[in-house]
């Protein structure tokens, strides 16, 4: 190990330069070949390469070696080619223009100091026809777009160069029609939103506190137009309105953009949500009034029926047993009937004759789930039938009973007999 450490170390002495690392010797493929190298920093731009070492020493010892890359020995190479000029130049490598790149420098304008990227064979073709070429930005050599366009808000004759937003920019001096401050605007921006038709010519805060009916795009007597403010909906920052209930008079706070979606599809009432709410329910039920009659349905043979075809006086009975469907059998509601009480689970009603659509009363019968009883068959409980039958009865006859006795409480006594006993 140390008889090839000491071979490296003999084999890179002559290797002596800043840019290169004697350190990193290693075997690597370089154009296909594979050669000994080291690694190169570039003093220009910071890129590590690996080089062969054989052409290394064969730089060091032409003595055309300087450790810059390929590229920044050709900007170097443009430099030189740039002709002496009155200004400064700041080279800047390759830049990008358009759908090319090439060798940029930056100049500054002789006239108002804005900096200006040139191509670099651009600036030195000027150089080579005028040695005594100034450069000047675009809107020094182009004075067409200094022209200020036409609004009531602009005053023209402000146009001056000054800096703003961190940069020298063309400002003109722009009137609020609102508080009537004037404020500076940059040129290129006040061109911009003129175009796209948002310029208005108000300030901020008049933007912001004091929002015209104009913006909002409608009037409503349940909004407040005058105190329409900047606020926040739910965490956003927005324009916000006013809007009064007409139902309940509680007032919230809704934004424009709702306001004018809802304008938009013709659902703006100026109603709360509690109230619209109601509001709905009873168009609804007055809807579903006009709807026919619902009629009831078959299923499986069996009559089933909903609410909407239960009478009043047995809605009670109806609420206890209905199903998850919304709806119940027309045979359990009528013995549910005839009985006074709800069927329970287990109670199950039976068609004597055998048609599942008659739902006469002389025709059904009550039995028990899987209970076998005398005189039944699988269950069908004859008896049972006769002993529910038996105590509606009784109960009815107790209840009318009851009724007549209340009745001849009411009745007025007898006169007493005025004629003495013989």
């Amino acid at each position: 190990m140390s008889g090839i450490r000491l071979a490296m170390k003999t084999e890179t002495s002559d290797l002596t330069h800043p840019s290169v690392d004697t350190k990193s010797l290693v075997k690597a493929v370089i154009n296909g070949r594979t050669c000994t190298s080291v690694s190169v920093t570039c003093p220009c731009c910071g890129a590590v390469r690996r080089t062969p070492v054989g052409v290394l020493r064969a730089q060091l010892r032409a003595g055309g070696f300087t450790g810059r890359c390929a590229a920044c020995a050709r900007n170097q190479a443009e430099k030189l080619a740039v002709p002496p000029a009155l200004f400064p130049i700041e080279f800047l490598g390759v830049r990008k223009f358009g759908n090319s790149s090439t060798h940029a420098a930056r100049t500054v304008c002789a006239s108002c100091g804005l900096p200006r990227v040139w191509q670099l064979s651009a600036l030195r073709s000027r150089l080579e026809e005028d040695p005594a070429f100034q450069p000047l930005c675009r809107e020094c050599t182009e004075p067409r777009k200094l022209r200020v366009p036409e609004h009531p808000a602009v005053r023209p004759d402000s146009l001056i160069r000054m800096l703003i937003h961190g940069a020298q920019q063309y400002c003109v001096t722009v009137a609020c029609d609102g508080c009537g401050t004037d404020r500076w605007v940059p040129l290129g921006a006040l061109r911009r939103q003129i175009k796209t038709g948002a310029f208005t010519g108000r300030c901020k805060s008049c933007r912001e506190k004091h929002l015209t009916r104009l913006e909002l795009g409608f009037n409503h007597a349940s909004i407040d137009h005058e105190r329409i403010k900047r606020g926040e909906i739910r965490g956003i920052a927005c324009s916000v309105a006013p809007v009064t209930c007409p139902i309940c008079a509680e007032e919230r706070w809704v934004a424009l953009s709702d306001l004018r979606i809802q304008h938009a599809s013709g659902k703006f009432t100026g109603r709360c949500r509690r109230c619209s709410l109601v509001a709905s329910r009873a168009t609804l039920a007055k809807h579903r009034a006009t709807l026919p009659p619902a009629v009831p349905r078959l299923n499986a043979g069996y009559r089933e029926i909903p609410r909407s075809c239960v009478p009043p006086e047995d809605i009670w009975l109806f609420d206890a047993m209905v199903s998850k469907a919304k709806t119940i059998l027309e045979h359990r509601l009528v013995y549910a009937k005839l009985l006074g009480r709800p069927l329970r689970t287990e109670e199950r009603v039976d068609h004597r004759n055998g048609q599942r659509a008659d739902n006469a009363p002389d025709n059904l019968r009550l039995y028990l789930t899987n209970l076998n009883e005398e005189g039944s068959c699988s269950g069908a409980g004859v008896f049972y039938d006769e002993w529910q039958r038996a105590e509606a009865r009784a109960a009815r006859a107790e209840q009318r009973l009851a009724e007549l006795e209340a009745q001849l409480l009411l009745l007025p006594s007898p006169p007493k007999s005025s004629q003495p006993n013989e």
